[in-house]
């Protein structure tokens, strides 16, 4: 389960005293013989002293000593604990995936080259650009038309990258014998930065692991994984190939919830085998044999009826919020290989802006789901009504 921030709590002696009341107490200790009246010459002097005193004590000292540990720590404060550790923020990773490109056979397409998902209104173009050079291939014979496919990456890394499929279609500067862009499946893989949360949790895992392992443990591998862009849950297979001991399968999952992309994928075998010149910046130990993959989407339709929201909620953030707490259930119920309907039921009830509903069904039934040993599940859609 994901390690969640504890709530700060001030100190017993931090009062929390207003302006108001600093100044009273400033009052009371004057002595008897000066004016101590609203509006009288010492009122006025102290109010800025209490006010500067208001700041100080319930702001400034307050956020510094939520900065001087990581449980409270935030934006790049947060990031100067997690170097202490050895750690760095994840910055936003840009999606990527396959596009087919069609056109007369022997058409050269360098590497760079920007396709794009077209403008509407006042939203603009998303554009990608090829990872290598390409050479459309041989005519098929009923069409008369040579295709190849190329791997591509958003120019923009972040969510904004993932597209659906068949949104890719049109060139930024066209090319003379290209006569059609298609991705034939989706576009993956783009996560934003990450976030304080993420990067504290991962803090945490460090300091919990402390001088345990760093030798190749089932900890090792998902810390080492987590260290690359783009990757959120990590899972090892304990059961892959039990009759090689030294063989490590990974199921890897993006940021966003979603099943890794190849990219991810790739970029996390590299990270820890560095298998180009097995320096020593291979992390794996000697005689580790590592399987990186994305899991079998378990995909789930959650449809819930008679949803009433509470007052100034929107249908549209609630079901986000949902979402995203269920990303959080996902993992455990990975681990205990099932999704339960009650827990399901019971992480909507909890959701910030739900007021009421009447039923929720997953895939059409209030059954549990079991989970095969490769599958993860994955929200495929949420209605309300």
């Amino acid at each position: 389960m994901p390690i969640e921030r504890p709530v700060f709590v001030p100190p017993e002696w931090h009062r929390g005293e207003t302006a108001e009341e600093i100044q009273a107490r400033m009052m009371e200790r004057l002595p008897a013989d000066i004016d101590n009246i609203e509006g009288g010459f010492p009122y006025d002097f102290t109010m800025p002293t209490a006010l500067e005193e208001d700041e100080i004590m319930n702001f400034v000292l307050i956020e510094t000593l939520k900065i001087m540990f990581p449980a409270w720590s935030y934006d790049r404060w947060l990031d100067y604990h997690a170097a202490a550790v050895g750690l760095t923020r994840r910055p936003a990773n840009p999606a990527s995936g396959t596009v087919t490109i069609q056109g007369v056979p022997g058409t050269a397409i360098p590497a760079g080259t920007v396709l794009c998902v077209p403008a509407v209104g006042d939203v603009p173009a998303i554009e990608f650009a090829t990872l290598a050079d390409a050479t459309i291939g041989e005519a098929d014979p009923d069409t008369g038309v040579g295709s190849v496919k190329v791997d591509v990456m958003a120019v923009e890394p972040g969510k904004g990258g993932n597209v659906a499929a068949g949104t890719i279609v049109i060139m930024s500067v066209p090319v003379k014998g290209i006569t059609s862009i298609n991705n034939d499946d989706p576009i993956t893989g783009g996560t934003a930065e990450e976030d304080d949360d993420s990067l504290y949790e991962r803090i945490a895992e460090r300091e919990q692991n402390d001088g345990e392992s760093f030798v190749g443990n089932d900890a090792d591998y998902i810390r080492w994984a987590k260290e690359v862009n783009g990757v959120g849950t990590v899972l090892v297979d304990t059961q892959y190939e039990v009759e090689h001991p030294n063989w490590v399968k990974l199921i890897i999952l993006d940021a966003n919830g979603q099943p890794a992309n190849r990219q991810i994928l790739d970029a996390v075998y590299t990270h820890i085998m560095n298998p180009d010149t097995r320096s020593i910046n291979r992390l794996a130990p000697i005689g580790a044999v590592l399987f990186v993959e994305a899991p079998t989407g378990c995909e789930l339709s959650i449809a819930i009826t008679g949803l009433q929201l509470e007052d100034g909620a929107t249908q549209d953030d609630v079901i986000a919020r949902f979402e995203s707490a269920l990303d959080d259930y996902y993992v455990q119920a990975k681990a205990e290989g099932i999704i339960f309907w009650n827990e399901v039921h019971a992480v909507l009830t909890r959701t910030a802006g739900v007021h009421d509903f009447s039923a929720m069904t997953i895939n059409g039934s209030t059954a549990n789901i079991t989970l095969e040993a490769a599958q993860y599940p994955v929200t495929k859609e949420v209605t309300a009504t």
